[in-house]
C-alpha cells in the first residue's frame, strides 16, 4: 500500500553542483556525453521531472561559465576551493525559499521519483537536512536544506567539515533508508539495486558502468510498455 505524503512544498528550489575539479575524469565532467546528452543535462532533467526550475551551483569565478549557462542560470562560488559546501553556500546566500534541494552533477542514476520523495518528506517533517541512507549508510547527496542553516554552512567553509560530517551533526537530521522508502511503496521499484543510483562519475570507467546502468534501465521500461 502506498502511504500518503504531503505536497512538494510550494518554497522549493532546486541546484546542481557543478563545481568539482574532474580531475580523475580528466576533462569538465559536466560536459561528458552520456545517452547523448551532457552529464549537466541529465542532473537538470531529473529536477525538472519533479516540477522545479535549477540553477548551477558551485562554479569557480576564474571558470568559463558560458557553456553551464547555456543550459540554466549559474551562481558562481563566494568561497571557491571548498568543495560541495562552497556551492551550498553560494545557493544559499541567494535561494528565496525555506527548502532547497542539492543534487551533484554525477550520480545520473538517481531516479526522479527519490528526488520528489525527499522533497515530500521535507514538507513532512521540517527536519533542517533531509537526506537518504544506503545499506545504513548516509549519503551526502541528494540533500535537501533548510535556507535557515547558511550560517552554519557558512561556519562550515572556516572550519574541516565535509558535507557528510556536516549533516551528520545535525540531531535533527531526517535520513531514512532508501530499501525502506522501496518496501513501503514511497519510492517504484527500479531494476537497478539502489546502491547503483549513487554511483558517481569519477572516472571514464564510472561513466561506461553509469552508461550500461541507464541501458538496463531503459530495456526495463520498454519491456513493461
Amino acid at each position: 500500500m502506498q502511504l500518503h505524503l504531503a505536497p512538494i512544498p510550494a518554497a522549493a528550489e532546486a541546484f546542481v553542483l557543478a563545481g568539482g575539479a574532474s580531475s580523475r575524469f580528466g576533462s569538465p565532467k559536466s560536459h561528458a556525453i552520456l545517452a547523448g546528452q551532457p552529464l549537466i543535462v541529465h542532473a537538470l532533467h531529473r529536477i525538472r521531472a519533479v516540477g522545479l526550475s535549477a540553477r548551477i551551483a558551485g562554479v569557480h569565478p576564474s571558470t568559463a561559465s558560458a557553456p553551464l549557462a547555456s543550459h540554466a542560470p549559474v551562481i558562481a562560488d563566494v568561497h571557491p576551493g571548498r568543495g560541495p559546501l562552497s556551492g551550498i553556500h553560494a545557493a544559499l546566500s541567494v535561494s528565496a525559499s525555506a527548502w532547497n534541494l542539492f543534487i551533484p552533477i554525477d550520480l545520473p542514476l538517481l531516479p526522479p521519483a527519490l528526488l520528489d520523495c525527499l522533497l515530500r518528506r521535507a514538507a513532512l517533517t521540517h527536519a533542517p537536512v533531509t537526506g537518504l541512507r544506503v545499506n545504513g549508510l548516509l549519503q551526502p547527496f541528494p540533500v535537501v536544506v533548510h535556507r535557515s542553516l547558511l550560517p552554519q554552512v557558512t561556519a562550515a567553509l572556516t572550519g574541516s567539515a565535509s558535507c557528510f560530517r556536516l549533516w551528520q551533526s545535525f540531531s535533527a537530521l531526517d535520513a531514512p533508508r532508501v530499501e525502506v522508502l522501496l518496501q513501503s511503496g514511497q519510492i517504484p521499484a527500479d531494476i537497478l539495486p539502489p546502491a547503483l543510483w549513487f554511483r558517481s562519475v569519477n572516472t571514464p570507467d564510472d561513466l561506461a558502468f553509469v552508461r550500461h546502468g541507464l541501458a538496463l534501465r531503459a530495456a526495463s521500461l520498454t519491456l513493461k510498455a
